[in-house]
Order: C-alpha cells, then sequence, then structure tokens
C-alpha cells in the first residue's frame, strides 16, 4: 500500500494533463520496497508525541535475530523496561494502537498480541538496534532460558552463568 501510493504520487507529478501512466522508469525512481517502507517508518515515529519510546515500542517486536516477534501490550513494556525505558502502560497502549492505525503493526489476535504487517518493517527496525540493547536482549533470553529449565527440570545456574550475567544485573536494567 505505502509502495503503490509512492508510484501514485510519482506519477501524477508527471502528469500534465492529469492522465496517470506507470512505466519501469518509475519503478526505479520509486526505489526498493525496503527503503521506501524504511522511510515511511522514520516519518511515522518522528511524529508521535515521544519519539523515543515510540522506536522502544517498535523494538519490542523484533527479535533478536532481526525477524518479526509478536508481542502483547505488558510484553512491549517488559521490553522497554529490560531497555531501561519506563514507558506507562496506557502510552504503550496508545502508541500500539496508533501504529495498528497505520498499519505498521497487525491488530491482536487471538492472544492479545500484535506484530510488525511486514519483514521488511523488521529489517528496517532491527538496524536501529544498538549493540547494547541487542547483549541485553540476548542476556534478557538467556535468564528467561535458564528460568524454563530450572522450572522444568531443576537445573540452577552454573557459576560461569551467573558470571556472564552479574554485570547486567548490576546495571539495574529490568
Amino acid at each position: 500500500q505505502v509502495y503503490l501510493d509512492k508510484l501514485y504520487r510519482l506519477a501524477r507529478e508527471g502528469s500534465a494533463d492529469g492522465a496517470l501512466t506507470f512505466d519501469d522508469s518509475m519503478l526505479d525512481r520509486a526505489g526498493s520496497i525496503t527503503d521506501l517502507l524504511g522511510g515511511f517508518l522514520e516519518e511515522q515515529v518522528a511524529e508521535m508525541p515521544d519519539p523515543a519510546s515510540a522506536l522502544i515500542v517498535l523494538k519490542a517486536f523484533v527479535s533478536v535475530r532481526g525477524t518479526k516477534r509478536q508481542n502483547s501490550v505488558d510484553e512491549v513494556r517488559d521490553h522497554a523496561l529490560t531497555l531501561g525505558r519506563e514507558i506507562p502502560i496506557s502510552e504503550v497502549r496508545d502508541m500500539v494502537l496508533r501504529f495498528v492505525g497505520l498499519r505498521i503493526l497487525r491488530d491482536k489476535d487471538d492472544h492479545d498480541r500484535y506484530e510488525l504487517l511486514h519483514d521488511a518493517l523488521a529489517a528496517k527496525i532491527f538496524e536501529k538496534v544498538t549493540l547494547v540493547e541487542k547483549e541485553l536482549l540476548e542476556v534478557r533470553q538467556f535468564i528467561e532460558s535458564a528460568h524454563g529449565n530450572y522450572q522444568k527440570r531443576g537445573i540452577p545456574l552454573r557459576p560461569i552463568d551467573l558470571e556472564y550475567i552479574a554485570p547486567y544485573e548490576r546495571s539495574g536494567v529490568r
């Protein structure tokens, strides 16, 4: 939809008599869908009341591998806390619903979980995830996995595991 809108605007610009013509050169001028979606995404984030928080919210919908990830509003808030940003749940909900309205996020499913509409959006958002944020997310994933192992099989963390997570524990990030 965003790509077709771009093509329509390019056709309108090139039309002197109001007749719209689409050709191969227009496709070249429009650029790739990934770049176009990236520009659209940046525009929408910049228009949010708190662009930094809006970007944190969007980062919750991208996995540590740069793929789409489903989340509930509560999980998005937890993700923000992991990255050191406390965003009130009402603001998280408002931003998520606004992104749904902008067709960046797919509306919630039967389990109240949202996800990005397109893989190209995940790739563009992943480009904005910093190295520190990636490390924090990897440590969180490690801890969640270790906790699951402990609950299922009674396997505690080893001393080397505790050494691995210790620097992050002291940082105060949840």
